[in-house]
């Protein structure tokens, strides 16, 4: 394991689910306002697998400044080219809930209200001012999205559905016209290029009045550079369908949605794979797999996803097995990727030449404190290869992760035992090493 940047070996917490953290396309432009005449935005970025040349730097993982501020996990974060947007973000957990200020469950601590930069050339971060949106109450009241649009830093969500956007050239926060959507968590928040899509989530009353979990399905796209919204087509509607994520796809949006069904008295989960064209406003004809699939990511040409089947186990009881799967052309099927080597969920990164791969060891509901493991491994789609990766320090969880072009950020994290939790405030960087 390399030194750090300052000489020293670095303990590392970080990566679990993403909550996420969103990076945006690098898009050249200006903001235009206060004119009648609509604002062009700057032309889209494209990404094509394996154009980006090889890295030359040694694998490692190196020690960051520590991150300002409380310690949070799952802060809403994007790339600008320049640095490293990290806002807001989520406290200490508790099963021991008490009630927030509106009268909704607050589930240990407040969410965090702040948020701060990191220039990887100086190494050193610095504090954002004040937003000009209400402040987050609980881990369960609440939750933003994200995405970097070329010149700002967007943000939507929270207990008024109401959004913001930071500009990093003049250090300011600017507040977001009012959109059609609902409050709402668990959506997906997706730049295309031009417009910010919005879509699905969970109303932030979770359950209604028989005690049944509601889902929603809408969906509206908002123009950070003429400051308006439109409302676009909702997705086919499912029964007992779940929003599981979302990406662009280089010219379409493409969302996975969980499906619960009953086979013979059988609960059967699968997923369903859904196509927007935003230009034409239209769905297309949605793809299905027997996998429950998450965490989508975008190569250039093709969607690969986390997932799951269910399983016996040793003992004849219900199981699950996790792996990787990849949707090359939306008219095709999905497919598992042969050889994952993990037993736990994948998490995934998209680097330009391979997916970094992170798996990390579960131990919800353990009475003592959890120490779970964390491993690494690299794919590279084109040849279908499989590499060891080197492991974090230590074993990091629910923390978010940003890939800037030449080496990963990881920052915030959590520690639990599945009752209880704390946030950690550190923060690294990998590099996948020479010719990745």
């Amino acid at each position: 394991m390399a030194a750090d940047r300052s000489g020293t070996r670095w303990v590392l917490m970080a990566l679990g689910v993403l909550v996420a953290g969103v990076v945006g396309l690098l898009a050249l432009g200006t903001l235009l306002g206060g004119s009648d005449e609509r604002v062009e935005p700057p032309p889209e970025a494209t990404s094509t697998t394996l154009t980006r040349p090889p890295l030359e730097a040694p694998e490692e993982w190196t020690q960051m400044a520590e991150l300002p501020g409380l310690p949070r996990s799952r802060p809403v974060a994007a790339w600008t080219g320049e640095e490293l947007i990290l806002w807001r973000g989520a406290g200490g957990s508790s099963d021991n809930c008490g009630s927030a200020s509106d009268g909704s469950d607050l589930c240990g601590e407040p969410m965090r209200n702040d948020g701060f930069s990191y220039d990887p050339a100086t190494e050193t971060w610095r504090e954002l001012p004040a937003d000009p949106l209400p402040p987050g109450l609980g881990s369960w009241v609440g939750e933003f999205k994200g995405v970097w649009t070329g010149t700002e830093f967007v943000v939507w969500g929270g207990v008024e559905a109401s959004g913001a956007a930071y500009d990093p050239a003049t250090d300011t926060w600017r507040s977001v016209a009012d959109g059609p959507l609902s409050r709402r968590r668990g959506f997906a928040m997706v730049w295309t290029g031009t417009e910010a899509i919005i879509v699905g989530g969970q109303p932030l009353e979770v359950f209604d009045a028989a005690g049944n979990e509601d889902f929603v399905a809408d969906a509206a796209a908002y123009d950070p550079f003429n400051d308006d919204w439109r409302t676009i087509p909702s997705p086919p509607e499912l029964d007992d369908s779940s929003f599981s994520g979302a990406v662009w796809g280089g010219s379409q949006l493409i969302v996975a949605r969980q499906i619960v069904s009953q086979v013979q008295g059988e609960v059967v989960r699968g997923s369903q794979v859904d196509f927007l064209d935003p230009v034409a406003d239209a769905w297309r004809a949605p793809v299905n797999s027997d996998a429950v699939l998450g965490g989508p990511v975008w190569t250039g040409d093709e969607v690969f996803f986390s997932g799951w089947v269910s399983t016996e186990n040793d003992q004849g009881g219900a199981g699950v097995r996790h792996g990787l799967y990849r949707l090359t052309d939306s008219e095709g099927a999905v497919t598992e990727v042969e050889g994952y080597p993990f037993a736990e969920r994948p998490n995934l990164r998209w680097t330009g030449r391979e997916l970094l791969v992170f798996s990390t060891t579960d131990c919800i509901f353990e009475e003592d404190p959890c120490a779970p493991t964390t491993r690494l491994a690299g794919y590279e789609p084109v040849a279908g290869v499989w590499r060891d990766g080197l492991p974090p320090p230590e074993p990091i969880r629910f923390s978010g992760a940003t890939w800037t072009g030449a080496e990963l950020l990881v920052y915030g994290g959590f520690e639990s035992n599945g009752f209880t939790g704390r946030p950690a405030g550190r923060a690294g960087s990998y590099r996948p090493g020479p010719g990745r």
